[in-house]
């Protein structure tokens, strides 16, 4: 097998120009992994756990299976709160799981094994997956990034009282526009 490095970069695809030879080709791709992943995320994993709302697709279950047991469990939703609250920095695997798509997708092989004959031409498809997104903010089929619409805002209503200084202060908080909401996280 030889190693390849890669050629010409166009969009999301790389051309390369190989001679006749056995080439493996295993594709990775790092960030930081807190990169989006967040409560939302969390309370998607929940209801996949919990039966109310399943995951639409086999790369959501890659997705959320973070300790990558087969299994999507609490734990998996533990280690992401760990990292949404920064308790930890990383996961223990890489923060992306790439693979080739096939037939079904799996994740168990993220390296493809490529036979070329002389002037032979080959197309390899990748599919790449954010550990943690389950919600597909960056791991979306088309490659792009949803971006909240800034006229969707949600608007906190706060009573105004008055305390002093050494109070200990509970702020009660409501909102009149609360739609379309399943979790809420602030610092």
């Amino acid at each position: 097998m030889k190693n390849v490095d890669f050629g010409q970069i166009i969009g999301n695809s790389y051309f390369l120009t190989l001679s006749a030879g056995a080439y493996k080709f295993c594709p990775k791709k790092h960030d930081e992994h807190f990169d989006s992943v967040s409560t939302y995320d969390m309370i998607r994993i929940q209801e996949h756990i919990l039966g109310t709302k399943n995951f639409n697709n086999i790369y959501q279950q890659y997705c959320a299976d973070i300790n990558q047991s087969g299994n999507i469990t609490a734990s998996d939703v533990s280690e992401i709160r760990k990292l949404v609250l920064r308790n930890i920095d990383s996961f223990k695997i890489p923060s992306w799981l790439v693979f080739p798509v096939i037939t079904p997708p799996t994740n168990t092989k993220n390296c493809i094994d490529v036979n070329l004959s002389p002037g032979e031409h080959r197309f390899i498809d990748f599919r790449g997956v954010k550990i943690g997104d389950v919600n597909n903010l960056i791991s979306s089929e088309d490659d792009r990034i949803l971006i909240p619409n800034p006229n969707d805002s949600l608007e906190f209503i706060i009573v105004n009282r008055q305390f002093k200084a050494g109070d200990t202060v509970i702020v009660d908080f409501f909102s009149k526009n609360f739609n379309n909401i399943l979790g809420y996280q602030y610092t």
